[in-house]
């Protein structure tokens, strides 16, 4: 120890300065300041000692004096800062940095086979890792699946029943190529026991479906058309034999409809009977389906509807006063139906609960007619009832008017007003409605309120009938009875007549014509109509 020796670090004063171990020891060490007390020291902050001196420590490696968290033990973590003094920010190894997954086609979805690990998010990354093809946009947990062999939604299965566009089929139970529409399954391919139709109306039965050929009278609907199988001619009418009212179920044109014929089990008044019974002035002639004739007369005193059986006979409908009945017909119930005036009441009648006709719906009937007979002026030469309890009574509200008196409420309306006076009117066997005006026949739609011209004959029909075909027989002035075909709609001469005459379909098939010759008895002639 003396003045000049070097001092160093041993408790000992060796240079004589009188201090011993200074910070100027020659093997004095260096120590940096450690502010945050994390154990690492501010590079920045040193001092030489022989000890440390407080709040210094030996390590010169803190990047942040100021934070305990950052030093070159810490854990890297996302929050902008260099957390563990390796001159870097927020890399990729920092304790919290997230996956990130490619997205390649730019749908929001991510490839879970290409991660990226980053703080932030890295460009063309997302942060979801569902995407099952990151080729395509159109594929991706939010897409809708479809039948096309991929599996859209990423869901794992592929062409699944609920795709957007999956088909609807049917069971097909009996394996006859027609599902049923009432077990139907969705997919994109057809499954196992199913068929795209949906039109089998018993799939437990291979002989049952719209390819069949319909079997009729069996209960069976063989063809699944939900048409009736008692009816084989598909006009609406089911066979009479199972409770239908069609009496020919082999023919829609025959036999059918309101009035259609009975089994020729019943027989018409002969022409005899009709003579020897016949009211003085005979003016109208109808038969009802037990083939009862009725009668109505026109004289001068008072006139009666007669009812005559086949056996001969004859019920008298109490009538009128020197009323004249120029027209008569049956209603749907089998009621008598009269149009008649005495020049002062002109009315259409209805036959009451026992055999009396009361007035029902009056008028005024347009004067003028075509027949040579004079005691049909002043009236209605016809009358006609449908189905829905309107009697058609023509020229009831001026000429050419086609005016309804409902039977059931007393009513009058007119439907509609043709060109020249009407002559006839008859409901045919189908329910349609027919009239004549002048020399042109004409169809009614009574809903429509509307007329079609069928035929324009040579002279002025005078009256109609239809018969249970449809075929019309018309009767002109120029003494011919025209047989109008429907089916065909052409008309020829049926046959030539004399004087003026009131035609009849009797329900054995015949076609019957009074002769008017009033106030006298009437004369009648017939002829047998084919099917």
């Amino acid at each position: 120890m003396n003045p000049s020796a070097t001092e160093v670090c041993n408790t000992i004063d060796d240079d004589c300065d009188a201090a011993i171990d200074e910070d100027d020891a020659a093997d004095a060490g260096a120590w940096y300041a450690d502010s945050d007390g994390d154990g690492f020291g501010d590079a920045d902050v040193a001092q030489l000692a022989c000890e440390a001196p407080e709040g210094t420590v030996a390590d010169a490696t803190d990047c942040d004096d100021g934070e305990t968290a950052v030093n070159p033990d810490a854990a890297e973590v996302c929050d902008g800062q260099d957390n563990n003094c390796d001159g870097a920010i927020d890399e990729a190894s920092a304790a919290d940095a997230a996956t990130w997954y490619s997205d390649a086609d730019e749908d929001g979805f991510g490839d879970a086979s290409a991660p990226l690990v980053a703080c932030d998010q890295p460009a063309g990354a997302v942060a979801d890792s569902q995407d099952c093809d990151d080729g395509l946009a159109a594929v991706n947990p939010d897409a809708t699946e479809l039948c096309d062999g991929q599996d859209n939604d990423c869901d794992g299965d592929t062409d699944e029943p609920d795709a957007a566009d999956a088909a609807t089929w049917y069971s097909d139970d009996d394996g006859d190529g027609y599902g049923d529409g009432g077990a139907p399954v969705l997919g994109c391919d057809a499954p196992t026991g199913t068929v795209a139709d949906a039109t089998d109306c018993d799939d437990d039965d291979v002989s049952v479906n719209p390819g069949e050929a319909e079997v009729y009278y069996d209960g069976v609907d063989a063809d699944c058309d939900e048409a009736s199988d008692y009816d084989a001619d598909g006009d609406g009418d089911d066979a009479e034999l199972y409770g239908g009212g069609d009496c020919d179920d082999g023919d829609a044109g025959a036999y059918t409809g309101l009035n259609c014929r009975p089994d020729p089990g019943c027989v018409s008044v002969s022409l005899t009977t009709l003579a020897s019974k016949d009211p003085s002035g005979g003016s109208d002639l109808v038969f009802d389906d037990s083939c009862a004739a009725y009668v109505s007369s026109l004289i001068s005193g008072t006139d009666y509807v007669y009812k005559i059986a086949a056996d001969g006979t004859a019920t008298v409908i109490t009538g009128y006063s020197n009323y004249n009945i120029p027209a008569m017909t049956l209603s749907p119930a089998g009621k008598v139906v009269v149009s008649h005036n005495d020049n002062s009441t002109n009315a259409v009648g209805q036959q009451g609960s026992g055999t009396t006709i009361s007035n029902l719906v009056t008028g005024t009937f347009s004067s003028g007619s075509s027949w040579a007979n004079s005691y049909m002026n002043y009236c209605s030469s016809s009358i006609a009832v449908d189905d829905a309890n309107c009697a058609w009574t023509p020229n009831f509200s001026g000429k050419g008017t086609l005016v309804c008196a409902n039977l059931s409420t007393g009513a009058k309306s007119t439907l509609l007003t043709l060109s020249d006076r009407i002559e006839g009117v008859y409901v045919g066997p189908d329910g349609g409605l027919y009239a004549s005006a002048g020399k042109v026949l004409y169809t009614v739609d009574t809903s429509a309120a509307t007329s079609v011209a069928l035929y324009t004959a040579s002279a002025t029909i005078l009256d109609l009938v239809v018969d249970y075909n449809g075929d019309v027989y018309l009767e002109t002035t120029g003494n011919e009875i025209l047989h109008y075909d429907a089916s065909s709609a052409t008309a020829s001469v049926y046959d030539t007549v004399s004087g003026d005459g009131k035609l009849a379909i009797s329900p054995d098939g015949r076609l019957v014509r009074l002769i008017l010759n009033p106030p006298s008895a009437a004369t009648y002639e017939e002829w047998t109509l084919g099917d």
